[in-house]
């Protein structure tokens, strides 16, 4: 099944990777170790800056990934979408995709395995992203683009 990742980096960032040795994470790699059985075509990454006034938060970026989930989903872009994310705010993106277009949609939940039993947001299935699979899906130690090479750093 060809199924398009949405990754709300905030979310998976704090709730999944802060504190930890696996923020040199291969995003696909990922997709495909939490779904064997799926073909990932592509993979949405939204992050935004985040602004400090008393606490760090995000802005823009679930309204831009509910707004490509629904685009994507509406031009045939996929046969299944998964939103990599435990926020609220992607509930009616997600039942609309769901109800309106009858695509399935999966939820990757980043962090405890309690978090997917309290996950508010509705999904044909869940997944959660564990320690070993994190382990498992972190990028080579140098990585090589168009513009040359990019090494881990040290402290990840």
């Amino acid at each position: 099944m060809i199924t398009n990742a949405y990754v709300d980096a905030f979310n998976l960032y704090f709730r999944c990777l802060k504190d930890t040795p696996h923020k040199w994470l291969d995003l696909r790699k990922l997709c495909e170790l939490l779904l064997p059985k799926n073909r990932i075509a592509t993979i949405n990454y939204f992050t935004a800056v985040t602004i400090e006034v008393w606490k760090t938060e995000e802005k823009g970026s679930d309204v831009n990934l509910a707004t490509q989930l629904l685009v994507d989903g509406f031009q045939g872009k996929y046969e299944s979408a998964v939103v990599v994310s435990n926020d609220s705010d992607l509930k009616a993106p997600i039942s609309a995709v769901r109800a309106t277009l009858g695509m399935p949609v999966g939820v990757i939940v980043p962090g405890a395995e309690r978090q997917i039993r309290r996950s508010a947001l509705p999904a044909d299935f869940y997944r959660r992203i564990r320690t070993g699979i994190l382990a498992a899906s972190h990028l080579p130690s140098q990585v090589r683009d168009e513009t040359g090479v990019i090494l881990k750093p040290s402290g990840w």
